[in-house]
């Protein structure tokens, strides 16, 4: 797994977080974090019971992508609480028509939205994605995350198309967007 130096960071509202790549250790807060987003938005895997990873599961993941550049994960922390989840990975680095490309998603607890943490973890990334070579970022958006949209376009994302019915949310289908971001000055077509 990829790294960044540990940061404090000031909020809006005033609170301070650190920000800073994951490690094998914190899987028990991200277990309790995953919990709460589930609760709190339907925009994120873990809105459905029973999909939120076991501490086993999470500690071995972790503890395997500790050596891969290609993957990155992000943690913002107030105190021993995590509050913020950032994961970054190329899905294909060792193949030379796919390897300029990663993808990421993004979950923050309610309490924190629009407190300017998800901006600054999607800078620390695509810090990170430069510092690899990654040419290209993109995402999956589900309709109706107006904020989380807002968000990425301003920081360069453009919508790239929709996936119909790609989720199911209080049992109806939800489309998801493609959302991408060029990092390199040029691209040949």
């Amino acid at each position: 797994m990829g790294s960044i130096n540990p940061k404090i960071i000031e909020l809006k509202n005033g609170m301070k977080i650190t920000v800073k790549a994951c490690e094998p250790p914190e899987a028990k807060l991200f277990a309790a974090f995953t919990e709460q987003v589930g609760v709190e938005t339907p925009f994120t895997r873990f809105s459905t019971t029973g999909s939120t990873p076991s501490l086993e599961k999470t500690a071995t993941e972790w503890q395997t992508e500790l050596l891969r550049p290609d993957r990155l994960q992000i943690g913002a922390f107030q105190g021993d609480r995590m509050v913020g989840y950032l994961k970054f990975k190329q899905p294909y680095p060792d193949h030379v028509g796919f390897r300029h490309v990663a993808d990421f998603g993004v979950m923050i607890l309610k309490e924190f939205w629009q407190q300017g943490l998800t901006r600054i973890m999607m800078n620390e990334m695509e810090l990170y994605a430069r510092s690899i070579g990654v040419q290209r970022i993109e995402a999956r958006v589900r309709d109706g995350n107006g904020r989380a949209m807002k968000l990425f376009e301003s920081l360069g994302f453009k919508n790239e198309g929709t996936r119909k019915g790609a989720a199911r949310i209080s049992g109806q289908m939800v489309d998801e967007f493609y959302i991408g971001k060029i990092l390199a000055e040029s691209v040949k077509n």
